[in-house]
């Protein structure tokens, strides 16, 4: 079809040329100087045009228009009359040494070819048929200024004519006959008409104006290789209104204007191959206006043309504006005929430059590339056909469109008698930069009150701002292939229908939907229109038109990708969509949509579909857990319940829910429901459901008593609709710490915690706020529960990461498996072990004893290696390793090595198996509880120094022993009790220690007992078992830790008496050997040091980390400076090797307390047991290297030497006596 209207335009204008080129007589008439047009045209010279003159001028004379009496040359009466230049090949040239048009009127067969006119424009002749007195839809306002003029002429032709830097108008055509041509035409430059030039009115371009006139004769137009450039029209105030009528003819466009008025007349327009670009300061750049024109004998058509913008005025609405109107009221309202007013084929719409399209993007104002207004009392369908367009850098800014089509209300037949047919439309741009930042709920394409907007072809809308289809009580037909990509909108970011309106699929189609987005609803297709009742007689927003019987087999398809909606349907949100007639098509929506639609979608979503919520439903939040339908509350507490609301399909989908609280009230009559919202907190009675998952709506209800015997509901529904979901509930008295408090009318803290300092209660979690290495719990006896609080935990028995604490969960507090009071138990199926505070799982099997009797056979072993190898303390190499060792582990540091499973926790067991204090936790038995591991734990400690104790005895009875422990024994034994020094007082001090406990009964009563504080079961000096416990612990302390520190301080001064110097020398001189004689009390010094941080440890909050930290650092620091000020060793590396253990110690006390993360605190102290562990192994090398040498059995165990062994004399020389032979003898 396309081809044939081609071939028919070809036609048209072959014929149209052939007619003009016949002539009377080809008499050419050569004009020799300026003034000779105006002398034949308008002068005496007017007699001697003839039919069939050609006036030809001459290339090289500027031929001036300029009329004395006069600023317009009218020509009227004339036939086949041409204007050219001589020359073929350059053109003439009509210059206005004042603004001066010429015109042409009641003439025939003119010709202007040729020619360049410029500089001219004037003031149209006031005559009749300019002017008429009677009503007119338009008119010329008094002085408009024109450049040429032709008026009730038939045939004419211009060709290869340039108009630039005119007044007024280019070229008018008014109430032409037959035929008109107007070929390789340029129209540029207009100048403004104002107070300095003889011109006046408004106008620019090009003007084609029919208005009460009469013929028989088709009229048939083909402007063909026009360009209009630059073109700037004076009158900027204009009305929009497309009812205030008469309108001024220059009111409308500044590029090309076509106006249709009443009249008996049959006109066909064509334009092709033309371009307009630059037209300014007006409504559009091209109109097409009819009004009371002719129904179905006015067509206006476009081909192979382009529209561009190239600068922005703020007053423009349009590129093209096509109205269509009428004042009177027909009377054939059942006849309708179509009537295609306006095609547009194979054209491009364009921005001259990015810049251009990114400057309308960030700016706010109504633009549109076509605006189309049909008036509804139109008796004919209005038929508008857009086709193969391309829009090119067109990204539209906020409040602009590409297309806005609207059939107005005005008239008295409210009728949709608007047709738009779109074919192969490509709109948008592939640069995000260009898109807008804000998005407006405009559509780029708006059909407002239409009957049927066809859009079919090759389709591609993307990267646009706003739905690029937005339809308002229109119905859209869809076919063939469309592309919606990267389109963003409030609702619906590629289509969206309001208003009642309707999208209508038929065979074949194949539309794909990419990357849509939406704000609100419907990613890429949005519908909401209002239902009627009943409900099954509303139509469906989309409607299916396919009457095959099997769904799988209807050619369309709906394939939507990543597409997103911020609150439903990431693809679809249409409403109705259920429970609605579908016209032709004998399946349901839901069948249909299940055939047609193909989703993919990488944020692996559900909700691609949904349509309005309808009813509630309640779900479980965790989407694991079965759906609660009653629950328990506190006065005051807020409850959580999950809830979600669904369309008719059972699709989740959003919406706001109106939430009641009712109580069920029985007589002896009747049961009811009364409301008592009054009782629910006012920000809960309306809330959000969202569409992705079970939303959580928290509820807090504020009971006006405190009575728990009511039967309460919560119920939940759509606003607008009758599903109800409801959930039972059931008032508890506040729990044990809470009271009820009349005037909140809530659970708040009760006069139990604030008097012991706890005021933050929440009812919500039932979570009180307790001061840090605080316990509080609850504890169930036979007959009742009741709430104890204490001020201090045992540490590494309460939770450090959290201070909330929920009183109605037991244990909620504890960690590493403890429970009970204090969490000084164990969980069930879990023990305490030995050498940890933790509880672990324990099987009574052969394990564990063979651990058990590993343990024993290892420390007989550790004791033959203490005396083969001389790792003994008148060595003077273990002190500042065991002092080091001992702070360290009273660190928050060490417990972090130890609880992760790294390198550095076997660097930690290798030293304290050095010095025997074993950090490896060790199942005993199942059951074993605090004090049963104390008892084991003391054993371990005494079982070392009997083993030492029965070497002595052996050696008195037997010489071989004897010979191998010569010199060694009394070393050996002191060397035990000094590593075991710290872990007997750890237990004596952890036995000793007592804690109150505070306790609050369900009846309000108060009291408070003495617990032990490791085991909070255990009353502290009642139970048999604990005092033995603490006479054990009281004797170490007062026959061993008192007398060790006492012996290590002033032991020299015992040898005055001679009865105990005897006996005591040997463990004197092993204590006090290595340092020098004035420097002897520094072994005591030692001792009081690891009693004071044991002591400090015990005596502060367990997690009172920091405080803990800076005495130690303090301690330490004044210890290294001792050392490093008074050097009591004799051996100068002794006083190096314990200075470097107390730099080690100290860097890391500092770093420790400053460090902000546990990151660091854990790498600080990975490094100082790396450190400790280096020096370590030089010491035990150092000792095997001693032992080596002086032991003979052992080098011949080993068969080689593995150092450089002296000789014994020689060994020992070499090592300082342990006390100096040389010295003065003096008395004690």
């Amino acid at each position: 079809m396309a081809c044939c209207k081609q071939m028919l335009y070809k036609l048209l204008l072959t014929v149209i040329l052939v007619s003009l080129n016949v002539s009377g007589s080809d008499e050419c008439v050569y004009l020799t100087n300026s003034t000779s047009l105006v002398y034949h045209l308008c002068g005496k010279g007017r007699s001697l045009l003839q039919p069939g003159t050609h006036l030809c001028l001459l290339a090289n004379i500027s031929y001036d228009l300029n009329m004395a009496n006069s600023s317009f040359c009218l020509v009227s009466g004339v036939s086949n009359i041409t204007i050219l230049s001589a020359s073929t090949n350059v053109p003439a040239t009509i210059t206005c040494s004042e603004p001066t048009g010429l015109g042409f009127y009641n003439s025939s067969g003119l010709r202007i070819e040729n020619v360049n006119i410029h500089q001219c424009g004037g003031t149209m002749p006031s005559v009749a048929w300019l002017y008429p007195s009677h009503d007119n839809s338009f008119y010329f306002p008094k002085g408009q200024s024109s450049t040429l003029l032709f008026s009730h002429s038939a045939d004419v032709l211009l060709q290869n004519v340039s108009i630039s830097n005119f007044y007024g108008y280019g070229i008018v055509y008014i109430n032409h006959y037959k035929s008109l041509a107007v070929i390789s035409v340029k129209i540029y430059s207009s100048v403004y008409c104002d107070i300095d030039t003889n011109c006046a009115g408004g106008g620019t371009g090009l003007l084609l104006y029919f208005s009460n006139y009469t013929t028989n004769e088709p009229v048939t137009a083909i402007i063909s290789h026009i360009d209009l450039q630059g073109n700037d029209n004076t009158d900027i105030n204009r009305p929009l209104s497309s009812s205030s009528y008469p309108k001024a003819v220059n009111s409308f466009a500044s590029c090309t204007a076509v106006l249709f008025s009443e009249g008996n007349y049959q006109a066909s327009i064509f334009f092709e191959k033309s371009v307009w670009d630059g037209c300014y300061h007006s409504l559009y750049n091209i109109a097409i206006i009819a009004r009371d024109a002719p129904i179905g004998r006015t067509t206006v058509a476009f081909e192979n043309v382009t529209f561009t913008e190239n600068k922005l005025i703020d007053s423009k609405v349009g590129v093209i504006g096509c109205i269509v109107g009428s004042r009177y009221k027909r009377n054939e309202i059942g006849i309708k005929k179509k009537w295609s007013f306006l095609s547009i084929k194979n054209s491009l719409f364009q921005f001259h430059y990015d810049a251009l399209s990114k400057q309308l993007a960030d700016t706010t104002y109504d633009h549109i590339f076509f605006h189309v207004i049909v008036d509804s009392n139109i008796e004919a369908y209005v038929s508008i056909s857009l086709q193969n367009i391309y829009c090119k850098r067109s990204h539209f800014g906020y409040r602009s469109s590409i297309i806005f089509a609207k059939v107005t209300e005005n008239g008295k037949n409210q009728q949709k008698n608007l047709l738009l047919e779109l074919k192969s439309f490509t709109v948008g741009t592939t640069n995000w930069k260009l898109v807008p930042k804000r998005v407006d709920n405009i559509g780029k394409m708006v059909f407002v009150n239409i009957a049927n907007v066809t859009i079919y072809g090759n389709n591609i809308m993307k990267y646009i701002t706003g739905s690029v289809i937005l339809a308002c009580n229109s119905d859209i037909y869809l076919y063939g292939d469309i592309l919606f990509e990267n389109n963003r909108a409030t609702n619906g970011g590629a289509i969206r229908l309001d208003q009642s309106s309707h999208m209508f699929l038929l065979e074949p189609l194949n539309a794909v939907f990419i990357r849509n987005k939406a704000f609100s609803y419907g990613g890429a297709i949005y519908s909401y229109v209002e239902r009627n009742l009943p409900l099954s007689n509303s139509l469906c927003a989309i409607q299916i038109y396919s009457n095959k019987t099997n769904a799988s087999d209807i050619n369309i398809k709906l394939h939507f990708i990543n597409n997103t909606a911020g609150l439903a349907g990431n693809s679809m949100y249409v409403s109705p969509s259920y429970d609605c007639q579908q016209l032709n098509s004998p399946f349901n929506t839901s069948v249909l949509y299940n055939a047609l639609t193909y989703f993919t979608n990488s944020n692996w979503t559900t909700n691609e579909i949904a349509s309005v919520a309808v009813k509630t439903q309640l779900c479980s939040i965790s989407g694991v857990n079965k759906v609660k339908t009653s629950y328990n509350f506190y006065p005051g507490q807020t409850l959580t319940i999950g809830l979600r609301t669904v369309d008719l399909n059972n699709i989740s989908s959003y919406a706001q829910v109106l939430t009641t609280l009712t109580r069920i009230l029985k007589t002896s009559f009747l049961k009811y429901n009364m409301d008592i919202s009054n009782e629910l907190n006012p920000k809960h009675r309306t809330q959000v459901v969202y569409s992705n998952s079970c939303t959580p709506l928290q509820f807090q209800i504020l009971p006006a008593v405190n009575n728990t015997e009511r039967d309460i509901s919560l119920r939940f529904a759509v606003f607008g609709y009758f599903s109800v979901a409801f959930v039972k509930l059931e008032q508890l008295n506040c729990p044990l710490g809470f009271v009820y408090n009349n005037k909140t009318k809530r659970c708040t803290c009760s006069s139990f915690l604030k008097a012991l300092g706890i005021t933050q209660c929440k009812i919500d979690n039932t979570k009180v706020l307790i001061p840090q290495a605080s316990w509080l719990g609850l504890v169930h006896t036979k007959n009742q529960s009741k709430l104890e609080y204490c001020p201090h935990c045992p540490p590494g028995y309460c939770r450090t990461d959290t201070w909330n604490i929920n009183v109605t969960q037991i244990d909620d507090i504890c960690m590493s498996n403890h429970a009970g009071i204090l969490c000084g138990q164990c969980k069930e199926g879990y023990s305490k072990v030995l050498f940890s505070y933790d509880c672990h799982y324990c099987n009574n099997d052969i394990e564990n004893v063979g651990l058990l009797a590993v343990i024993v056979v290892t420390s007989i072993l550790y004791v033959v290696l203490l005396f083969c190898f001389k790792f003994t303390i008148n060595k003077g190499t273990i002190g500042g390793l065991v002092l080091w060792f001992d702070v360290v582990s009273l660190t928050p540091s060490f417990t972090l090595l130890v609880t992760h499973k790294n390198i550095f926790r076997y660097f930690i067991y290798g030293i304290s198996f050095t010095i025997y204090s074993l950090q490896i936790p060790l199942c005993v038995w199942n059951g074993f509880n605090a004090m049963d591991t104390m008892f084991i734990e003391y054993s371990f400690s005494f079982y070392l120094w009997l083993l030492v104790i029965i070497i002595i005895l052996i050696s008195r009875c037997s010489t071989k022993v004897s010979n191998l422990t010569v010199g060694s024994s009394v070393q050996v034994l002191m060397t035990l009790m000094f590593i075991s020094f710290s872990n007997l007082l750890s237990l004596s001090l952890n036995v000793l220690t007592p804690a109150r406990i505070h306790q609050l009964s369900p009846d309000g009563s108060t009291s408070s007992r003495l617990v032990w504080f490791t085991d909070g079961s255990v009353l502290y000096g009642r139970d048999p078992v604990h005092i033995i416990l603490i006479c054990i612990s009281i004797a170490v302390i007062i026959f061993f830790v008192v007398p060790f520190i006492l012996l290590g301080l002033f032991g020299v001064k015992l040898f005055r008496f001679r009865c105990m110097a005897m006996y005591l020398r040997p463990f004197i001189e092993a204590l006090h050997g290595p340092y020098k004689d004035k420097h002897r009390y520094w072994f005591g010094l030692m001792l009081i040091i690891r009693t004071l941080v044991h002591i400090i440890s015990a005596s502060l909050d367990s997690n009172n980390t920091t405080l803990l930290l800076l005495i130690f650092t303090v301690v330490t620091g004044f210890y290294v400076l001792g050392l490093c000020l008074v050097k009591p060793y004799k051996n100068k590396i002794h006083n190096g090797l314990e200075i470097l253990f107390g730099i080690i110690l100290l860097a890391n006390l500092i770093v420790s307390s400053s460090a902000s993360s546990l990151s660091a605190i854990e790498t600080v102290a990975s490094v100082s047991i790396s450190c400790g562990g280096v020096l370590c192994c030089i010491i035990l090398g150092y000792h095997i290297c001693i032992g080596l040498n002086q032991n003979r059995r052992i080098r011949k165990l080993l068969k080689q030497k593995c150092c450089n062994f002296y000789k014994k004399d020689d060994l020992y020389e070499s090592l300082p006596p342990l006390i100096e032979e040389n010295r003065e003898e003096k008395d004690y």
